[in-house]
């Protein structure tokens, strides 16, 4: 408990055994300030107790993206961070990951597997395999997992971290995926993604990303153009208020489809040139923009071309994941509900994360 911090340094003298206890400073004492109102840098991440000592918690904060450069920022100091617990200020300790901690992260591939997808899902096969390969020669504590879909959730395959053999559960699965059906235009990528956070066995302590391939407009509860048999449950918004703060998507996708020559425009089930601006915002009613689940979450967009040849190593998921961040700070009930909640200030940016009614174990 926090009662006994005034005996640990004679502790540590009798038996020369430093504890990162130690290390975390008195809390302040003070109320937390005011939330946010408009922040504009957006932040993630997760909670976990440690075992060991039950009192101190890691929050891993996942890369902060500076809004005018697209890159993460890399000189994040004490003195930018106010860390609450319960409304108090809280004391803490921060650590770049790589230096005194070790990267994790957990990646789900949310792939749309509909006809439409024909022309391209051969090459984003390949592309996803051979973006597993260059984690594994990263040396990253990462897991791979995957969920294909159409207009509903179709396959998956949980986390795995055997993805680097040929012969692998994960290469088995990305290899066997092939194009068909898909009732409508817009597909239902919001199911796949809340399956997986539903029921994917992701680490404590472990950074979440989604990367999220598709060649169409994210269907939605409120697409009045809808009229297939299954109608997605979710809005981007609804799906954007359960992942904010906990998890990144990132999206490949293409702002219109095109045609493998690069000249036609590909609207609904037909070749039109005529209207094309239209695509994603009124030719499909309420249909969404799979671009918006990145940026709600502080992830990227990546262009899809019509040949499905994309190079996902140029997503940052390497760089953002040794970016990444460790917080540490005492509780004074470790086994309690509570809210907790980081401001980051940093020059003109600031961002605030909010957990809610969260366990520690």
């Amino acid at each position: 408990m926090k009662k006994l911090l005034v005996i640990i340094p004679l502790l540590f003298v009798l038996f020369g055994c430093p504890s990162l206890v130690d290390e975390i400073p008195p809390d302040p004492g003070t109320y937390s300030p005011p939330h946010l109102t408009d922040p504009d840098l957006t932040l993630s991440g997760s909670i976990e107790g440690e075992e060991s000592n039950p009192e101190i918690i890691h929050v891993v904060l996942n890369a902060i993206i500076n809004p005018e450069t697209g890159e993460p920022i890399t000189d994040l100091t004490d003195d930018n961070l106010i860390v609450v617990e319960d409304s108090l200020v809280q004391g803490f300790v921060l650590k770049k990951v790589g230096e005194e901690v070790t990267a994790k992260a957990d990646i789900v591939f949310i792939i749309d597997a509909t006809g439409s997808m024909g022309e391209e899902i051969e090459k984003v096969k390949e592309s996803v395999l051979a973006f597993a390969g260059s984690l594994s020669e990263e040396g990253l504590d990462v897991k791979l997992g995957a969920v294909t879909f159409g207009d509903s959730v179709r396959e998956y395959i949980d986390f795995t971290d055997d993805f680097s053999d040929t012969t692998g559960e994960f290469y088995t699965f990305i290899s066997g995926i092939y194009a068909t059906g898909g009732g409508a235009w817009a597909e239902n990528d919001l199911d796949p993604i809340y399956y997986a956070w539903k029921h994917f066995s992701w680490r404590d302590g472990a950074q979440r990303i989604f990367i999220l391939i598709t060649d169409a407009p994210v269907d939605q509860v409120d697409d009045d153009n809808y009229e297939y048999e299954h109608v997605c449950p979710f809005t981007i918004d609804m799906l954007l208020d359960t992942l904010r703060g906990e998890a990144v998507i990132h999206a490949v996708c293409p702002d219109k489809k095109v045609s493998p020559d690069g000249d036609t425009i590909y609207m609904g089930y037909d070749w039109d040139d005529d209207g094309a601006a239209d695509f994603w915002d009124v030719i499909y009613g309420g249909a969404g923009h799979p671009k918006d689940l990145a940026t709600g979450t502080g992830g990227r967009w990546m262009q899809l071309p019509g040949s499905g040849e994309v190079d996902l190593t140029e997503l940052p998921i390497a760089t953002t994941i040794t970016q990444s961040w460790v917080i540490d700070f005492e509780t004074s009930d470790p086994y309690g509900v509570h809210d907790v909640w980081i401001q980051i200030y940093i020059g003109e940016h600031k961002g605030e994360v909010i957990w809610r009614d969260v366990t520690y174990h």
